[in-house]
């Protein structure tokens, strides 16, 4: 039988602690599903209405891009026994995603 590992909770956690996901691309197509479904601003959509904005170029929806952040974040607990609760407000804990270059 497999040795259950305790969970950490949040107010175990030191501050600053890092934790790394794993990476995820995100491709033209998905940008543009996403946002036609969900945030349909024309700099999610076209090129060229995406090139006059003031992203400058194709970038994919802020909702799109925290969905995304979640599931990595989510995986990364779940694979360093974190729980996603916690007993107590932990106060001054922030989540840092670091954005690419629009397309």
């Amino acid at each position: 039988m497999p040795v259950k590992i305790p969970a950490v909770y949040w107010e175990d956690v030191i501050i600053p602690t890092h934790l790394i996901t794993q990476h995820k691309k995100i491709s033209v197509q998905e940008i543009k599903h996403f946002a036609a479904t969900f945030d349909p601003q024309p700099y999610h959509l076209d090129h060229d209405a995406a090139k006059e904005s003031l992203f400058g170029g194709l970038c994919a929806s802020g909702w799109h891009v925290c969905a995304i952040m979640m599931r990595l974040l989510s995986d990364t607990m779940e694979q360093d026994s974190i729980a996603r609760e916690c007993s107590i407000f932990k106060p001054n804990t922030y989540f840092h995603c670091v954005p690419s270059m629009p397309l």
